[in-house]
């Protein structure tokens, strides 16, 4: 690993660790999006190339990783009804991520 690369895996290490609760949902966001983009710009081609179906499923598997990781930092004492309705959105999210990858659509 060069120095460059060392040095911006340590700033993004010192970011996450020193990031609010609320900057680092925001990063999650972030990170899923960045993937599910990812994900639709190789499958919005009229016929997928072989060499691109593991790069989807990468990807898709890295925005459900995200999603879990939401799913995780919910706290449903604390959010209520509210916390619940959230999950419920995740879930959906996660459930329409699993389809687009076994259809790749």
């Amino acid at each position: 690993m060069s120095y460059n690369s060392q040095a911006v895996a340590a700033y993004k290490e010192t970011k996450v660790k020193t990031a609010s609760q609320g900057s680092l949902i925001l990063m999650l966001y972030t990170e899923g999006i960045k993937h599910i983009n990812f994900a639709i710009e190789k499958m919005n081609v009229p016929k997928i190339p072989a060499k691109d179906i593991e790069k989807i499923n990468n990807h898709i598997l890295k925005a459900q990783d995200v999603i879990t990781e939401l799913m995780a930092s919910l706290d449903l004492d604390a959010g209520g009804e509210i916390a619940k309705n959230v999950l419920s959105i995740y879930s959906y999210f996660n459930q329409q991520l699993l389809t687009a990858n076994l259809k790749k659509d």
